[in-house]
């Protein structure tokens, strides 16, 4: 996880999109920080985008901003953060339908043995990947506040 502290140059192709039943409002821009130049950044809500603005990004990847878990606009202190949601949720879905593909084999097989064993191995990683996701999301909050 990298935390980047950037002054926005250029702000372009600003789209701010409602939020629907499948999806979160949100706002897509590309801008120019610190003279490189960001392509379709998305971040959720409608937090301000001004030229001249501060902020703190902090990302999974180093120089990727499509990778953006949170950021903290300096100049009004506002802090925007991804929710680990998307990924939980299919890893909670995930674990769902292996455990009932689990149960319905269980009721038509005599493998029991090796079926639970699958689904337990697909239960754990599911709550893996949950632990992982939230971890890094209060890891990006610790870095947001400290900024």
């Amino acid at each position: 996880m990298i935390a980047h502290t950037v002054q926005l140059e250029r702000l372009f192709d600003v789209h701010y999109q409602a939020g629907d039943g499948e999806n979160a409002p949100c706002v897509i821009f590309s801008c120019v920080a610190d003279s490189e130049h960001h392509s379709w950044v998305r971040l959720p809500g409608h937090p301000r985008l001004e030229v001249g603005d501060r902020v703190t990004v902090v990302l999974r990847r180093a120089d990727n901003w499509h990778s953006l878990i949170g950021w903290k606009n300096h100049s009004n202190g506002e802090v925007v953060m991804l929710e680990a949601g998307s990924s939980a949720a299919l890893a909670v879905v995930a674990a769902m339908a292996c455990a009932a593909g689990v149960a319905w084999s269980i009721a038509q097989s005599s493998h029991t043995r090796l079926l639970l064993s699958i689904g337990t191995v697909a239960g754990v990683m599911a709550t893996g990947v949950l632990a992982m996701n939230w971890w890094q999301n209060v890891r990006a909050a610790r870095i947001l506040q400290a900024a």
